[in-house]
């Protein structure tokens, strides 16, 4: 079983299964140099909200899951190894994927429990739900005098 680090004030570390677990751990290095971001859907009900993105070539061990007040941002690095089939990043004809360190940000709304904030991953596609807060709460202040 992976894990990714979801760090909050608490510094929570959610575990993730992975399929590839079952499989010979691969023998990625050299990634090219790159900085971009991760393509996400997010899609909401009345009960959470809920992240889905690509992660295919993503090493779980050294991606974040990161909430800082109201922000979650979700970093790591996507690797490739061309060596393995005698090509270097020069020999590029063209190129559509994106190799390299990614961040992506997103503004969480205010009625939601970023500590209970929960990353699974299946068929390579990194599932982040984030549970709506059961009641939002008010209260009146009286002005004193």
């Amino acid at each position: 079983m992976k894990h990714i680090t979801f760090k909050s004030p608490d510094s929570l570390t959610i575990p993730i299964s992975n399929p590839a677990d079952k499989v010979a751990p691969s023998k990625l290095s050299q990634s090219p140099e790159g900085f971009g971001q991760l393509p996400i859907d997010i899609l909401e009900n009345e009960h959470e909200i809920l992240i889905l993105t690509p992660i295919a070539g993503v090493d779980l061990d050294k991606t974040e899951i990161v909430v800082t007040n109201d922000v979650l941002t979700i970093r790591g690095e996507r690797q490739t190894d061309l060596s393995q089939f005698s090509f270097k990043k020069r020999d590029y004809y063209v190129q559509e994927c994106f190799w390299g360190r990614f961040s992506r940000s997103v503004i969480l709304p205010a009625h939601v429990d970023t500590a209970r904030i929960e990353a699974t991953q299946k068929d390579y596609v990194l599932y982040v739900k984030i549970p709506k807060k059961s009641a939002i709460t008010m209260r009146i202040v009286k002005i004193k005098t």
